[in-house]
């Protein structure tokens, strides 16, 4: 029962984490939800949930090795991450990196054939 009731207790925080790290980034306090998403992998070291946000953070605050970092990190812990793909991918074509952003997409249309998103950024 105590292992059952500590599981739920970080699961519960690491949710809290996640929900307060995206009101951050709704008010541009970007470094505030990187401190979020830092305590969230103290938990989860392995989430590329977290790791995937973490790069979002990064590429609005135009960080973009920082956010290709996370993508990739993200990819390696889950590597049919659809929107670490895309992500890595709209990251890469800002950066003029288009052949590689062009990878990432195809990589993100075989993880998720269904989301139009990365047929979008692939076409643009």
């Amino acid at each position: 029962v105590k292992k059952v009731v500590t599981t739920t207790s970080i699961d519960v925080q690491v949710y809290c984490l996640f929900l307060i790290a995206t009101t951050w980034r709704k008010l541009e306090e970007h470094h505030k939800a990187l401190t979020c998403y830092n305590e969230v992998l103290k938990f989860s070291p392995n989430s590329a949930c977290a790791f995937n946000h973490k790069g979002d953070t990064f590429y609005e605050l135009h960080l973009y090795p920082d956010a290709l970092e996370n993508y990739s990190k993200a990819i390696e812990l889950e590597p049919n991450h659809q929107l670490a793909h895309n992500n890595k991918g709209v990251t890469l074509h800002d950066m003029k990196r288009h052949l590689e952003a062009i990878e990432c997409y195809d990589n993100a249309i075989l993880a998720n054939p269904g989301d139009p998103s990365p047929y979008y950024n692939r076409a643009i």
